[in-house]
């Protein structure tokens, strides 16, 4: 990538022009476009380090893939070194959102540009591109309406499939006739995530399927700010005594969109992973 890379003496001039690299290679179709030796010495201390993470955390062929370098040089005995390549996706919640100014550089040049909050460089992005871009999110704004009303008779059909049981169908009628907060365990139920044979609850093996997601941090029953800001969760706090000491803890709830939202997640793709 014209010998750009990211390490702690980058300054924020030439990680935006790494950042606005690989937007090029996305909007060009790359699926992944970040190459990990040019990025993982801004926040691990060696490659290896970097590469055990990615490969414990994250989804070979689907977060990243790899291959041989067969540019580089080697011996008569030895193989060519491994590399590893990045979707936008893995690049974000595995390097960007760890360092803090990277991420906002990463934030406007993404985020802003796809929700239509900031223009996109004109040396990088062709007229025609910027013509889809303003039609696409123009289509996105005509589909919004159909989208809610589409996400609410999928919550009223999967509503229907619960158990007949009073005062589930009450509570549930509930939830889905409110503005109010839910607990992950309600969601849980809503959701119809069971125990599994391992006699884990449902709501830690939806905890369980949202780190794994991405949507919430891998080491930590908490979702990433972004899906704060969409309005799907909240975040509490609770006073609880503990031995006689009260104690603050944050306690994760749902709002009614956020529900609205898991459930088209859930009704996507019904085969959540088994718990190990």
């Amino acid at each position: 990538m014209n010998n750009l890379v990211l390490n702690q003496t980058t300054d924020q001039n030439q990680a935006r022009l790494y950042i606005q690299k690989i937007y090029d290679l996305v909007q060009s179709g790359e699926e992944f476009p970040v190459d990990l030796d040019e990025v993982w010495m801004i926040k691990y201390s060696g490659k290896n380090h970097a590469v055990y993470e990615l490969q414990r955390s994250w989804r070979e062929n689907y977060d990243y893939k790899k291959n041989f370098d067969d540019h580089s040089s080697k011996t008569k005995k030895g193989r060519p070194p491994m590399k590893y390549f990045l979707t936008v996706n893995c690049f974000e919640h595995f390097i960007a959102r760890h360092i803090s100014w990277l991420f906002e550089i990463y934030r406007r040049t993404f985020h802003g540009v796809l929700s239509g909050q900031i223009k996109p460089s004109p040396e990088s992005i062709s007229r025609k591109q910027l013509a889809q871009m303003v039609l696409e999110a123009e289509e996105e704004k005509e589909k919004a309406l159909e989208e809610k009303q589409k996400a609410l008779q999928k919550a009223e059909a999967f509503q229907n499939q619960l158990t007949l049981a009073k005062p589930k169908i009450d509570f549930a009628d509930q939830v889905m006739d409110s503005d109010r907060l839910i607990t992950m365990s309600q969601a849980a139920k809503i959701l119809r995530i069971p125990h599994n044979k391992n006699k884990q609850k449902g709501r830690n093996l939806l905890f369980k399927e949202l780190r794994q997601r991405g949507i919430f941090y891998k080491d930590k029953n908490e979702p990433y700010q972004y899906y704060i800001d969409r309005g799907y969760f909240q975040l509490k706090e609770k006073p609880v005594n503990v031995n006689g000491n009260h104690q603050i803890f944050l306690v994760v709830l749902v709002t009614q969109k956020g529900l609205n939202w898991l459930i088209r997640v859930f009704l996507r793709n019904r085969n959540l992973r088994k718990a190990s």
